[in-house]
């Protein structure tokens, strides 16, 4: 989708992913008539203190003009059965109906290892568009994963959204759902299989 600032799809993609020790870099090309060619970078260092960092750009289709650009940074650090998380992404989208918007989101979360099958987390993402002062979003999210076996987990999920009175979905980081100038519950609940 080139007109959302946070979610992030590739379709008729190739990637290619490589890890020398505790570096890992990936980069990712689409060529998809629809929205347009979308160049993906990524590297990771997964030491006391893990470090990641991305790049996304889209172009206009059938052109080299960029439509939008995603960037992010993030690092987490773990103690014990607790990691704790921080991470920050900006978005800058041409392709919108009205004007450019250039979206910051902030993400903060614990995950706490309750069991050796079982992890609980929580998070809160502040995300609000520098060129629309009046399109912000605080979402708060608790989740729980919980692994039947190796291939198979249950998971649910809570989410609080709270949109301020000019909110849009650009600022959201669930998919879809909320209201401007409200407080949005959200509830998923699931099961994940790999096969």
């Amino acid at each position: 989708n080139g007109n959302n600032d946070v979610g992030v799809f590739l379709r008729n993609s190739v990637a290619y992913n490589h890890k020398i020790g505790p570096v890992g870099f990936g980069a990712a090309y689409s060529a998809s008539e629809m929205q347009g060619a979308v160049y993906s970078l990524g590297l990771t260092y997964s030491g006391p203190v893990t470090l990641s960092a991305a790049y996304q750009s889209t172009n206009s289709p059938g052109t080299s003009t960029r439509l939008s650009k995603l960037a992010t940074v993030g690092a987490s650090y773990t103690f014990g059965d607790v990691t704790g998380k921080i991470n920050y992404l900006r978005g800058v989208n041409k392709n919108t109906p009205l004007s450019e918007t250039n979206v910051g989101v902030i993400g903060l979360g614990v995950d706490w290892k309750t069991a050796s099958n079982n992890t609980a987390m929580a998070s809160v993402y502040m995300a609000k568009d520098k060129n629309n002062t009046t399109d912000k979003t605080t979402t708060f999210i608790l989740s729980d994963e919980y692994a039947l076996s190796k291939r198979t987990t249950l998971y649910g999920q809570l989410a609080f959204a709270n949109a301020k009175s000019g909110a849009t979905l650009l600022t959201t980081v669930v998919s879809g759902g909320t209201l401007a100038n409200a407080t949005t519950t959200l509830l998923n609940v699931g099961i994940r299989h790999s096969f």
